[in-house]
């Protein structure tokens, strides 16, 4: 089975990742030899972690998680605004 490739009648749609893929991906940020195409891939999967991780870390100390709260409603208020703005230049005059 190749990666590369989608299987036979799936109409186009992307396969999952192999499993190591964003490990390497990972590895290869910090050494700047990510691709353009790799950057892109990775982008979206860095996101994902860091929404999936507790607001406040570990411990979950209420304190920490009220200061937490604002910055994260600005990080999603930045990219859904970055996501219209894509939007609008795409569509727009």
């Amino acid at each position: 089975m190749s990666w590369s490739s989608p299987p036979s009648g799936s109409a186009g749609t992307p396969s999952p990742a192999p499993p190591g893929r964003p490990n390497l991906l990972k590895l290869a940020e910090p050494r700047n030899l990510l691709t353009d195409v790799q950057v892109v891939r990775w982008a979206p999967l860095k996101v994902a972690y860091v929404r999936s991780q507790p607001l406040g870390g570990p411990d979950g100390d209420l304190a920490t998680r009220a200061v937490a709260a604002p910055a994260l409603l600005a990080n999603l208020l930045a990219d859904r605004l970055a996501a219209g703005e894509l939007a609008i230049r795409a569509y727009g005059p």
